[in-house]
């Protein structure tokens, strides 16, 4: 499973929080139609199909995932502002990268973090005009870095800006500081001093 440096999966988001792809692009085939499968259903547990589903269904925090993912999902299909096209198109592919972490070393972290990874996403493109200002770092680094934290959405998470790559990082229970992560991503502070991990990349960084 992708660690979502780049976070292909999210063109429906302007460059200014996330990343962004050519509003209005269509499909390989070409087809842009709105009755195109929109993959908002929850998976049926009675009958899941496939190794992933199964596994989704297995888990009750997952299981729990997939309903707040369809609900989230369906609620930013009716919301206005949204390319609702764009919208489908990237569920679908969101569908397709869940379902290679049947591959994954650590099947049940991808799954983990590619469901709150997307929620993250949906609730961030919801917000877009009340996006919070983005926290600029002073880091050894010769990649400017910065931080936008979203503490009142569900999970809560920070995109993490390093030179030209994001992260959507989730926030981790501590017993004391700040901290977010997701595979490859660590973001850790405490007592304003800051220490980030980016695939490996390892920086020592204060707020400006």
């Amino acid at each position: 499973m992708p660690t979502m440096r780049h976070l292909s999966l999210l063109p429906i988001l302007v460059t200014s929080v996330l990343t962004v792809a050519a509003c209005g692009s269509t499909t390989d085939d070409g087809d842009k139609s709105e009755t195109a499968a929109p993959t908002a259903s929850a998976i049926d547990c009675a009958q899941p199909a496939g190794d992933v589903e199964t596994q989704v269904c297995a888990d009750p925090a997952l299981a729990d995932l997939d309903q707040r993912l369809a609900r989230t999902y369906q609620q930013s299909v009716g919301e206005t502002g949204l390319d609702s096209y764009q919208l489908r198109r990237t569920q679908r592919e969101w569908v397709s990268g869940r379902d290679k972490c049947v591959d994954s070393t650590d099947a049940h972290r991808c799954l983990l973090e590619a469901y709150q990874t997307r929620l993250v996403e949906l609730q961030v493109a919801a917000k877009d005009d009340t996006a919070p200002t983005p926290v600029e770092y002073r880091c050894d680094s010769d990649k400017p870095v910065s931080g936008v934290f979203y503490t009142d959405i569900d999970p809560s998470a920070m995109v993490l800006t390093v030179g030209a790559d994001k992260a959507i990082l989730i926030q981790q229970v501590v017993a004391s500081g700040i901290h977010y992560a997701r595979e490859g991503v660590d973001y850790r502070e405490h007592h304003g001093d800051i220490t980030i991990d980016f695939h490996g990349s390892k920086m020592s960084c204060r707020a400006s």
